[in-house]
């Protein structure tokens, strides 16, 4: 197993000894999950969830293959975080890789809709990211998902399996455009394992636990915009207040202005609320005029530039307009 313990030491904040560490394993009462509370709660009143309850896939004999020191520190985790194990006996590598699950934890697949291939494709969703949660951190609250857990409710006749090779780019991209300023997520820890994954030859799984303020994309207010739900307007404005609630000032106010920095998907859908880069495709750009050229990835293209930004940004506040 490797640590990641250079990229990012130039960016870290000086956190200081009087900072509350975060405590890991988090006790049932401070692992989070507020996405699904007001999904839970959305439901009830208006019948209309923001996802579904659930558990990861079991992935057999899974092994750390990296673990992102800077990150666990900035985050206030322990050290040797990745080897404690609950009261119930439940080590972190098995909760991390879709294994198992700590009391108090809520686990869901979310729901959102957008374009693929330049059209839109309607219903799409978390087809292999489970939201496992979220921690109250010295660099504050950090939801925490796994890429690659297995199937969802959304994965559309797939294996909801990330395989290593891409996992690792994640894992090194994400890393390196933070150490060069670019708000995006991050990879906490990256684990494998011996199962084998079809795509154009067998591979072996992994899953890449991310980090991010929050990992509702552009698409989560489409989906409820264009389906148009007799109520959708409170689903939408519910979604507002939680974005904000997450740092959604920066997504008002900057998105538009950071273009491709943020937009790393490239599709309406794929582009962080929060302004953060979230999806790590193969991509180039032309350092002359900034152009991005166009790949095709697992089946999707992937055209990333400031145009496609801008659509994001206009489609969205289409979407949350009275």
């Amino acid at each position: 197993m490797s640590t990641l313990s250079h990229m990012s030491e130039t960016l870290s904040p000086d956190l200081g000894a009087g900072v509350t560490p975060t405590a890991w394993p988090p006790t049932p009462e401070r692992w989070l999950n507020r996405l699904a509370q007001r999904s839970e709660a959305l439901h009830a009143r208006l019948q209309v969830p923001l996802g579904t309850s659930w558990e990861g896939d079991p992935m057999p004999q899974p092994r750390w293959v990296a673990v992102n020191d800077p990150l666990a520190q900035e985050m206030g985790l322990p050290a040797q975080w990745h080897e404690a194990a609950g009261p119930d006996g439940v080590d972190t590598l098995a909760v991390l890789t879709g294994n198992a699950r700590w009391p108090g934890m809520a686990p869901m697949a979310t729901v959102y809709s957008g374009h693929q291939f330049g059209h839109w494709a309607g219903q799409l969703g978390d087809g292999r990211a489970l939201l496992l949660g979220e921690l109250d951190t010295p660099i504050g609250p950090q939801e925490i998902q796994l890429k690659g857990a297995g199937a969802t409710p959304y994965s559309r006749r797939a294996d909801g399996r990330a395989v290593l090779r891409s996992s690792i780019r994640e894992y090194l991209c994400s890393e390196a455009m933070h150490g060069l300023g670019i708000p995006t997520t991050r990879a906490l820890a990256l684990s494998a394992s011996p199962l084998a994954v079809r795509r154009e030859s067998f591979e072996t799984a992994a899953v890449v636990t991310r980090v991010a303020p929050s990992f509702l994309r552009f698409g989560h207010f489409e989906h409820f915009s264009h389906h148009r739900h007799p109520r959708h307007h409170e689903v939408l404005a519910d979604l507002v207040d939680f974005v904000m609630g997450h740092g959604g000032g920066f997504f008002i106010e900057e998105s538009g202005g950071h273009g491709g920095e943020v937009a790393a998907g490239g599709e309406a859908d794929d582009a962080d609320a929060v302004g953060v880069a979230a999806m790590f495709g193969g991509f180039g750009a032309d350092p002359a005029d900034g152009a991005l050229d166009v790949h095709e990835l697992d089946g999707v293209v992937v055209a990333v530039g400031a145009e496609a930004v801008v659509e994001d940004v206009g489609g969205d506040a289409e979407a949350v307009e009275p």
